[in-house]
């Protein structure tokens, strides 16, 4: 894991509360330098309703558009953070 994460401060995307993503990379020893829960993406979003987890619904689809979208803008800023230090 390590090596895959390299220097860069990380992006988590979490599916539960549980948060195992930001726990594995801090417990490599890397920085997390944004956690997101899905779920709080669904809450911002609320009139996208996937009808489930095993196959999606074109909701579904859209709102896994929103959260690629969240995680670019999210880049972009770690980013441009990393650059002004």
């Amino acid at each position: 894991m390590r090596d895959a994460l390299g220097t860069s401060p990380a992006i988590t995307v979490a599916g539960c509360k549980l948060a195992c993503a930001a726990k594995v990379v801090a417990e490599s020893g890397r920085t997390v330098a944004r956690a997101l829960q899905v779920l709080d993406v669904h809450r911002r979003n609320r009139h996208l309703k996937p009808a489930g987890i095993a196959e999606l619904t074109e909701a579904g689809h859209e709102l896994a558009r929103v959260l690629a979208e969240e995680v670019s803008d999210l880049a972009d800023r770690v980013a441009a953070e990393e650059e002004n230090a």
